[in-house]
């Protein structure tokens, strides 16, 4: 199935996707984790996707290594207009040139 990661995540599970990210020893799983943990993040009602954003931000400071491809995707650097893209584009964004500077 393509682009399962952002097909089969529910937004009303984030809490224990992040709680079960914070057990995970394996890169490989952390990495697919995320997606759906930034798709689930994504898909929250304003005053929990920053709730949420605040919980994972600090994730992916830690795990840039791990993470910078899914960090640069989310960018959505492809598209200037930033209302074409996703509700947690400018966060990321903000997030790669603070890690990237």
């Amino acid at each position: 199935m393509q682009d399962w990661e952002w097909i089969v995540g529910k937004p009303e599970d984030v809490k224990k996707y992040i709680t079960h990210y914070n057990t995970l020893k394996d890169d490989d799983k952390k990495f697919t984790l995320m997606e759906l943990i930034i798709q689930a993040v994504t898909d929250q009602a304003d005053e929990d996707f920053i709730k949420f954003w605040n919980i994972i931000k600090p994730l992916l400071k830690t795990n840039f290594a791990i993470h910078e491809y899914s960090i640069f995707y989310w960018c959505c650097f492809e598209n200037e207009n930033i209302n074409d893209c996703w509700k947690i584009t400018p966060f990321i964004r903000q997030l790669w040139q603070e890690l990237k500077a």
